[in-house]
């Protein structure tokens, strides 16, 4: 039997194509269902630590997987907040846990021009620190220091010439190069003398000092800066510099105040009660504190918990356009989307306005009830009730 040539093959697979097609054309369009047909039933404030599925025509519409919990660890939220030297972010499922923005490596040293402690970084003044409050500083430094922080005002660093823990604490003195000089008195009974180094000869008497003749001896004087013009500019070792404090970073805090952790992860009501549509959740560290956390279906503002719509007209009222007539002021609603608009009650009538009357307004109010405006007067057609005003 003999085997399809592959242009054969290529026609053929078009002639079914073509037929498909024409077949899909002939079929009848239905409506899309709903987001609500295809189970998007829930909001987003329902699906608090779960996965979010979003229905693909309102983004307001969700579902959620039940059964699939997404925790803080597999999210990487695995610090918690209250040990955080400095910036973080927390966990979306737990206030309580988050990621610390850690700066630095406990032991770590900067130099800043702040002046106090800041985001973990203390300044080295010499003073006592908690071990316990922090445990990964202590295991940096105790070699070292033990439980006090270094000290390091009027002092130069510079690096270490051993990796020995306890060289760190010891203070180099200030010291100075020996400065050396050479007097010399020669000849005879000592007519002669000279100087060299940091020494110097300033008064002379015949030939130098002669017991015999009386005559006067030489005067020598000492001044370092003859030998190097570094001396004398100080009454230190003092290289040109500027001033700046050091700080050490301590690293993560371990917070044993009760009542400080329990208001850094979110429990910060300690008297009072919760809203309605709420629940009360206490404190694990401390159960004088107490935080509220609205039901499903509700949200907080100025601790009271509204209820969510999907829109003005799911919660019974209309959207106000621009020049309505008969509209209140209207009221605040709370959308499941996580914002608030302004809704009107269902007297505030939808108007189309010509602010001059043209042909369109003057015939629709002329026909509605013989009034009758002049051309270029104001008036306006009521679209929701028929009615000219």
């Amino acid at each position: 039997m003999s085997v399809p040539s592959l242009s054969y093959l290529l026609l053929s697979s078009a002639a079914v194509l073509l037929v498909t097609a024409a077949e899909a054309s002939a079929q009848t369009c239905t409506k899309a269902p709903s987001c609500a047909e295809l189970g998007y039933t829930k909001s987003v404030s329902d699906c608090i630590g779960k996965n979010v599925l979003y229905c693909p025509f309102d983004s307001t519409a969700v579902s959620c997987e039940d059964n699939v919990i997404i925790t803080c660890d597999a999210l990487g939220f695995t610090d918690a907040i209250v040990e955080c030297p400095g910036s973080y972010v927390k966990c979306p499922t737990d206030s309580s846990k988050g990621k610390c923005d850690f700066e630095a490596s406990p032991g770590d040293l900067k130099y800043s021009l702040r002046t106090s402690d800041h985001n973990g970084w203390l300044l080295c003044n010499g003073r006592a620190y908690s071990s316990s409050q922090y445990p990964e500083l202590y295991a940096a430094i105790s070699g070292s220091f033990g439980s006090y922080l270094p000290s390091y005002s009027g002092y130069f660093l510079k690096a270490a010439s051993t990796s020995y823990a306890s060289t760190f604490k010891t203070a180099q003195q200030a010291g100075l190069p020996n400065i050396t000089g050479t007097i010399n008195i020669y000849g005879p009974e000592a007519p002669y003398s000279s100087a060299s180094g940091a020494f110097t000869q300033t008064t002379f008497g015949d030939h130098g000092y002669n017991h015999k003749s009386g005559n006067a001896s030489p005067v020598f004087t000492f001044n370092a800066s003859k030998s190097n013009s570094i001396y004398g500019r100080s009454t230190t070792v003092t290289p040109q510099n500027y001033s700046a404090n050091v700080f050490i970073y301590a690293g993560r805090i371990k917070v044993t105040d009760t009542a400080t952790i329990c208001k850094t992860t979110g429990y910060t009501n300690s008297s009072g009660s919760c809203p309605a549509n709420s629940t009360k959740t206490t404190c694990p560290n401390n159960s004088t504190y107490f935080k509220c956390t609205c039901n499903s279906g509700y949200v907080m503002d100025s601790n009271t918990c509204y209820k969510t719509y999907a829109s003005c007209a799911a919660a019974g009222y209309v959207t106000q356009s621009e020049n309505d007539a008969g509209c209140s002021s209207g009221i605040t609603i709370y959308l499941t989307n996580g914002t608030s608009t302004t809704c009107y009650d269902s007297s505030c009538a939808e108007t189309e306005t010509d602010t001059t009357c043209g042909s369109g307004c003057y015939q629709n109010c002329m026909n509605a009830n013989g009034n009758n405006p002049s051309e270029g007067q104001t008036c306006a057609w009521d679209c929701e009730h028929g009615s000219c005003y």
